[in-house]
């Protein structure tokens, strides 16, 4: 059940991503609605996955997983 708490503590997690550098506000920021949406049971579960996807596509795209992607894969292999 949501409550107050909740309420808390995303508006705390709202301000920290606040205070990031700019290029990373959209990704942290992205992540979070999604868990607050998941959270909160806004849209049912096929809407999150594709949400999830969307976001997650976004995330590869902007320049800040553009510069992350060579060091994530080549830290896989």
């Amino acid at each position: 059940m949501w409550g107050a708490a909740e309420d808390r503590a995303f508006a705390g997690a709202r301000a920290r991503v606040a205070a990031l550098p700019p290029v990373q506000q959209p990704v942290y920021g992205d992540a979070l609605a999604l868990i607050e949406a998941g959270a909160r049971r806004v849209h049912g579960y096929l809407a999150q996955r594709e949400a999830e996807v969307a976001r997650s596509a976004d995330s590869v795209l902007a320049p800040i997983g553009k510069a992350a992607y060579a060091f994530f894969y080549l830290r896989q292999m």
